[in-house]
């Protein structure tokens, strides 16, 4: 049930690259 939690880093991480 952590999913939610990476998809919301991994969405973060991403924007943070660009």
């Amino acid at each position: 049930m952590e999913a939610i939690l990476w998809q919301e880093v991994a969405l973060r991480l991403l924007k943070n690259l660009q």
